[in-house]
């Protein structure tokens, strides 16, 4: 008897010690300090914040953070990375392999961080890489939303990739997401529908912009969405009904390109809409955009693999057709020129910076236009 009850209360003991943590729980491993962030069901992960560094521990420069972490035998997704937690610390490269956020300031200050890589991350927090001032390299193709100041001040960018990207900012009023991140110079977001307050306010290098037809809110808080935007020569707007935007009489959101000469190129057809716009008709030089081909690739032979594209377009003919194959931007300017009298051949666009372009074959026996994009 006695050693059964023994066996009962040993059992017990060992039930306690490997229960699933609650809301508020801490522990740590070799690494980070964790607390627990949501109750689930029994036998469902819980979810949890790296709160820190473990005081000692030494991060390697190449920081890999995985999708959940084990505690007693318990799996924990890690879905954020809470306030300052990795901030000021001396890694180059980061990849969260979970949909984790990077939550407030949790990066900022990481000078030496050159690369960051989100496979799954949809939210970037308040300040996440403010002042990450070697930042090249960001990957983010599932991010839908960019906090406020996420990315001010990251001089080293210069072209920026936002394939999902909907809101840069939070609300109006709330924004500054690349403020005086001076080196970028292009941006790629075909499916934005709202950037906030001074977004590029600063962006000195931006050359080109392109807001595609899904923009449906450009904030004119304090009118610096592009201030000091002196290089943007180049804006596209995709949507044919203009953006109702106000002058104050003083300044505009688009009042330091306008002043710097920049081209505004609409949609075809809707010349006339933009010109009498607010705003819009401010500037000195409005081009419709080229028409699309209304022929299919399949009636004249053709076949161009791949779309999106990130270095090489390839061109097939099954008729041996010789062609002048040519790459233009939106603005209608001719970017590349090719002769092509082989079945098939390389068009090479990786010196193009990402966005979206404008590709023209020209044969004997017709012509078609397509948009390609580039990653």
């Amino acid at each position: 008897m006695k050693k059964i009850l023994l066996f009962l209360i040993t059992l017990f003991s060992i039930t306690l010690t490997n229960a699933q943590l609650s809301a508020g729980a801490v522990f740590s491993d070799s690494l980070y300090d964790y607390q627990v962030t949501t109750d689930t069901e029994p036998g469902s992960p819980n979810t949890v914040s790296i709160t820190a560094v473990t005081t000692g521990a030494t991060l390697p420069s190449t920081l890999v953070i995985p999708a959940s972490v084990t505690e007693d035998g318990f799996e924990y997704a890690i879905t954020l990375i809470a306030s300052t937690a990795i901030k000021g610390k001396s890694i180059t490269s980061l990849t969260l392999e979970g949909n984790t956020q990077p939550g407030h300031q949790s990066f900022m200050d990481c000078t030496s961080l050159t690369t960051v890589t989100l496979p799954l991350t949809t939210t970037i927090g308040l300040q996440a890489f403010r002042n990450c001032s070697a930042l090249v390299t960001l990957n983010i193709p599932e991010v839908t939303h960019i906090g406020v100041q996420s990315f001010r001040a990251c001089t080293s960018l210069v072209n920026l990739n936002l394939p999902k990207v909907k809101f840069i900012g939070e609300t109006t009023g709330a924004g500054l997401a690349f403020w005086q991140s001076t080196g970028i110079k292009t941006v790629s977001m075909p499916n934005i529908e709202a950037i906030y307050v001074g977004a590029f306010n600063g962006c000195t290098s931006l050359e080109s912009v392109t807001l595609p037809a899904t923009l449906t809110t450009l904030d004119q808080t304090n009118h610096n969405l592009f201030k000091f935007c002196s290089s943007l020569t180049e804006i596209i707007v995709e949507g044919e009904t203009p953006i109702t935007l106000t002058d104050n009489g003083l300044s505009s959101i688009f009042e330091d390109p306008i002043a710097a000469g920049a081209i505004l190129t609409v949609p075809n057809g809707t010349k006339s809409a933009y010109e009498a716009a607010d705003v819009w008709k401010n500037f000195a030089t409005i081009n419709e955009a080229p028409t699309l081909s209304n022929t299919s690739l399949e009636e004249l032979d053709w076949s161009i693999y791949v779309n999106p594209v990130t270095s090489v377009i390839s061109v097939t003919n099954s008729n041996l057709k010789s062609a002048t194959i040519s790459v233009y931007n939106l603005t209608g300017k001719t970017l590349l020129t090719k002769q092509f009298n082989s079945k098939q051949s390389d068009i090479n666009i990786s010196e193009l910076a990402t966005g979206i372009y404008l590709f023209k074959v020209e044969t004997d026996n017709g012509a078609f236009v397509k948009k390609i994009i580039k990653q």
